[in-house]
């Protein structure tokens, strides 16, 4: 971890670590007790249900776009990022297939490490 680590190191982070396909690394931004909020609603909780999201997602061969649209600061170690997003990946009948929508993502620092505490890939009412 560089010293001076930003909550977005690991916003950016996690778009790379999901285009090229590297699991381990994607599950190791998150904390041990981590929220992932599917697009149906339901939570993912824990590394080991978020994990299984991702696989998913990296099943798909993504290409993830992202542009960060607002971040605040709740407290010094609390960040919410919002972003709008785009993704072009590969369907079950390996048709292309894209989507878009927006993140809520919520980061907290422990111990010096940003670790998301929270996300959310779905479309919560952010004009396009």
């Amino acid at each position: 971890m560089a010293k001076n680590e930003k909550p977005l190191d690991r916003f950016h982070d996690f778009v790379d670590f999901l285009n090229a396909g590297d699991l381990s690394g994607l599950v190791e931004l998150y904390s041990s007790g981590a929220l992932h909020v599917r697009e149906d609603g339901s939570l993912a909780v824990g590394r080991d249900e978020i994990k299984t999201v991702m696989d998913q997602f990296i099943g798909m061969q993504p290409n993830l776009q992202s542009e960060i649209v607002r971040t605040v600061e709740i407290e010094p170690d609390l960040v919410m990022v919002i972003d709008r997003w785009h993704m072009v990946a590969k369907g079950p009948d390996g048709a292309e297939i894209q989507m878009e929508g927006s993140g809520m993502h919520l980061l907290h620092c422990k111990e010096g490490r940003w670790e998301f505490a929270a996300t959310g890939l779905s479309n919560f009412g952010i004009d396009r």
